[in-house]
């Protein structure tokens, strides 16, 4: 394993100089579950062709084309060079791929698994959904197969709701925000009752389910506005402050520099620095071997 590894890590050396190389993301294999990408593929009748130097496989079958591209990025740990994910291997002129590629590559996500022992933390994302924030945020999460939780305000569902139905297809958590995002411990409790109502009954239409879980604007309860909402509430643990700040890498940082193991981190999936800072947020989370789940 450790010759291999190294190899492969020479081999990408090399090939990154020379500005060859795309990151793709896929769960790790280790080298003894690698199998030939033309065994792999010919079982299912699919033909495939290998090109260098870009690096990519080109997958055929039925009509339908999938490129997958030999995965860059490594890590260090346990005194070995790691794969973050990968897709494709090229090791002595022939081309390996993980036992899942060919679900991957005709649009099957592979299973994704927790690990409780692992330490991990949990991305929630408020007032959304906003299709030009929330879309980019979930390309992030599907990409590096992570998960985030959305608090969605039910006035926006109808502006977006092919964005919400997407954050569930993907399996992201999705929670109660109110409708109209009001200060709820000023409201009585027939308004308490109908803003997670409300929110919860244009989610069903559009999800056909309701939200299990509500987070209240601004964190704000009291025994009344508990009592009336009769439902799970999510708060956070770190908050980045992003709706004041504004500032990507301000965003980034306060994450990175405080996470610890277990912690709720409270963003907004309206500002573009928000998305800005998910994009490096995510894969650094994970290369710290921290991953992200959702409550």
């Amino acid at each position: 394993m450790k010759r291999f590894c190294l190899n492969l890590f020479l081999l990408i050396g090399i090939l990154i100089i020379c500005g060859t190389y795309t990151i793709s993301v896929y769960a790790y294999v280790d080298d003894s579950q690698l199998e030939l990408a033309t065994d792999a593929f010919g079982e299912v009748g699919a033909t495939i062709e290998y090109k260098y130097p870009e690096d990519t496989l080109t997958v055929e079958k039925d009509g339908q084309v999938a490129v997958m591209k030999l995965r860059s990025r490594l890590i260090y740990r346990d005194g070995e060079y790691f794969p973050l994910e990968r897709e494709v291997v090229v090791y002595n002129d022939r081309a390996y791929v993980s036992p899942d590629a060919v679900e991957k590559a005709f649009g099957l996500q592979p299973e994704r698994t927790i690990d409780p022992s692992k330490p991990m933390v949990c991305l929630t994302f408020d007032d959304g959904p906003y299709s030009p924030v929330t879309d980019s945020i979930l390309d992030i999460l599907e990409t590096y197969n992570s998960k985030a939780t959305f608090f969605v305000v039910g006035n926006m569902i109808w502006q977006y709701p092919q964005t919400l139905k997407r954050a569930q297809e993907l399996g992201m958590g999705l929670g109660n925000h109110t409708y109209y995002h009001p200060h709820l411990p000023k409201c009585s409790w027939d308004q308490v009752v109908n803003e997670i109502n409300m929110t919860n009954l244009d989610a069903k239409i559009v999800l056909g389910d309701d939200l299990k879980m509500v987070r209240p604007p601004h964190g704000e309860t009291n025994d009344m506005v508990r009592s009336a909402i009769g439902q799970p509430i999510i708060k956070w643990s770190l908050d980045t402050l992003d709706w004041s700040n504004l500032n990507s890498g301000t965003i980034y940082w306060t994450v990175m520099n405080n996470v610890t193991d277990g912690d709720i981190i409270l963003m907004h999936d309206l500002l573009d620095c928000t998305k800005e800072a998910v994009s490096w947020m995510v894969p650094d989370l994970l290369e710290k071997r921290i991953s992200d789940c959702y409550c």
